[in-house]
């Protein structure tokens, strides 16, 4: 039995199926039959092995946390143990949820960080300043010699105001150029700006449509190199859009006709398609597709890899819908198998993978539409011709010929050969 590792957890393949035996309130049937596609409470995942994924199987066995009883040391899981899901949380490879211990982390010192703290300076008042800037102007007109009536013009109080506006102004102390000073300040902020700027688009060109500088030059070719990028990607995406357009509008032409219905697929309208097909689909998702017969060697060697749950193999190259008009007009039609790779554009390979898994599957699910009367229906309504021979006759089997392809082998060809239809037939 297998049964989930987790300390405190005892989810186990003994639930699943008990599960499975209880009868599901929607669909009126056991939940593990192919009737229901409800989900199970719980799904149990097998470790990593050690050939494939070490490293992973290591992160469980860390997460999981379980000592060995018997041996004191890090426990090491077995072929039977498992983890529920549990424990998993979205998009993780690892369990990392309700592992019934608590992770312990220790938390590294660190250095005390030393703040220091910045202390503005004390600056002089403006009356100060003020003072200081008259007695220098002052000093320097006295050394000059210069009329009266020039001192009393250098000397007014407009050429002081300015001198206290220009002190409180950041490293301007005249009034000289004030518009060439500004502009220059401007620019070297600007340029400061884009020496610190992370990327090469940050910066900012002024300058005509048909500037050459570096910059420019620089954004036209990322510009350009990005137009080819997004054509040659809607190129690829329109091709791969029509090709997978062909077979889809092919199959929705044949479905939307009620006598084109008839002529491919033998259903007598598109209605009785379209409940075929909404019937199926749930359990058509779910489909494990053949993959030709499979060889057991019977050997008593032990088994050196971990069973792994299965899956439902790679991607499929058709739609649900596809796929069953396929079958359909396979048995309607009786079309060449490569014939209808060319119609649904695919290879021969996946018509034969499809056609082999469509038919097993039709005969499991359309089953109980075959009426089987009673056996006493069946006495009654027996040929008298027969009632002496066979008494108990259930059903008389018809020779019916299907028509098939001509093999490649003469002597199968010679036994298939019906000289009153002309054809090959089973």
């Amino acid at each position: 039995m297998r049964i989930c590792c987790v300390v405190g957890c005892g989810n186990s393949t003994y639930h699943l199926n008990k599960w499975m035996k209880t009868l599901c309130q929607v669909h009126k049937c056991n939940l593990g039959t192919r009737s229901c596609d409800c989900e199970p409470p719980f799904k149990l995942f097998p470790f990593p092995t050690e050939n494939k994924n070490p490293e992973l199987r290591k992160k469980w066995m860390i997460q999981v946390n379980r000592i060995d009883p018997t041996t004191n040391k890090n426990w090491t899981p077995k072929a039977h143990d498992r983890v529920c899901s549990n424990h998993f949380e979205e998009c993780t490879p690892y369990p990392s949820v309700n592992l019934g211990h608590t992770v312990k982390t220790t938390v590294r010192p660190s250095r005390k960080i030393i703040v220091k703290h910045q202390f503005q300076k004390k600056s002089k008042s403006v009356s100060e300043n003020t003072s200081t800037i008259e007695s220098s102007v002052l000093q320097d007109i006295q050394d000059t010699n210069l009329p009266a009536e020039d001192i009393q013009i250098y000397t007014a109080t407009p050429y002081i105001d300015y001198v206290k506006k220009s002190a409180q102004s950041d490293h301007c102390y005249t009034g000289i150029n004030k518009e060439k000073n500004s502009t220059c300040k401007e620019k070297l902020q600007s340029d400061n700006h884009l020496n610190k700027s992370d990327h090469s688009y940050a910066s900012k060109c002024d300058c005509s449509s048909n500037c050459v500088c570096k910059g420019c030059f620089t954004k036209q070719q990322t510009i350009n190199k990005l137009n080819s990028q997004l054509i040659y990607l809607q190129q690829q995406l329109h091709s791969k859009g029509t090709k997978n357009m062909v077979h889809t509008t092919m199959t929705n032409n044949i479905v939307k006709d009620d006598s084109k219905t008839r002529l491919y697929t033998g259903l007598p309208n598109a209605d009785v398609f379209d409940r075929l097909y909404k019937h199926l689909l749930p359990r058509a998702k779910r489909l494990t597709y053949w993959s030709g017969s499979k060889k057991i060697v019977s050997t008593k060697a032990k088994r050196v890899f971990k069973k792994s749950p299965k899956k439902f193999g790679p991607k499929r190259k058709l739609s649900v819908k596809d796929e069953l008009v396929m079958t359909l007009m396979k048995c309607k039609v009786g079309m060449n198998s490569e014939l209808l790779g060319d119609f649904f554009g695919v290879q021969l390979s996946v018509v034969s993978q499809v056609l082999n898994t469509w038919l097993k599957f039709l005969a499991y699910e359309l089953k109980p539409l075959i009426h089987w009367p009673d056996k006493e229906i069946t006495k009654e309504t027996l040929p008298h011709v027969y009632s002496s021979i066979a008494p108990n006759l259930r059903c008389i089997i018809d020779c019916t010929e299907i028509f098939i392809e001509r093999p490649r082998d003469m002597e199968l060809q010679a036994q298939t050969w019906s000289d009153y239809k002309k054809k090959q037939h089973a």
